[in-house]
């Protein structure tokens, strides 16, 4: 995402770093048993790898290599011109997942302890048709 010199983001910037570290925190302690978005994490990373070994992701490095430049002695050049996302690409992905889920049922604790009720179902579950819904764990309900 881009803006105008001298203009205020249009994001927040303190809110971005601390779920990048809280994604880092997933990724830290994704090997403990106890864990539930570490394992999400290790899931996901799973997931994206085998998806990019398929070229599912050839777009997307197409437009990295269009977009940007990269010197050509780097993995990341090379792996965008070999049509696939490269390894830190794919663990940043896997991590945003993790950490969006996370957000998603944190909000939805924090609305049943403030309001004391269930959160309305999601914008996406109830009008889109999408059935995947993963319920927080340990939730109070």
């Amino acid at each position: 995402m881009t803006w105008e010199k001298k203009t205020k983001r249009p994001w927040n910037a303190a809110l971005k770093v601390v779920t990048w570290k809280i994604g880092e925190s997933f990724v830290k302690v994704s090997s403990n048993e106890n864990d539930v978005y570490g394992k999400v994490y290790v899931e996901r990373k799973a997931l994206e790898i085998e998806r990019n070994e398929v070229g599912a992701f050839a777009e997307q490095a197409a437009e990295k290599l269009r977009k940007f430049k990269f010197s050509e002695d780097t993995g990341a050049h090379k792996a965008y011109e070999a049509g696939k996302l490269p390894p830190a690409h794919i663990h940043a992905r896997a991590k945003r997942y993790a950490v969006k889920l996370f957000l998603a049922h944190w909000q939805e604790v924090a609305y049943y302890h403030h309001f004391g009720e269930r959160a309305p179902k999601p914008y996406v579950i109830t009008h889109l048709g999408h059935a995947h819904y993963i319920e927080p764990p340990n939730c109070p309900w």
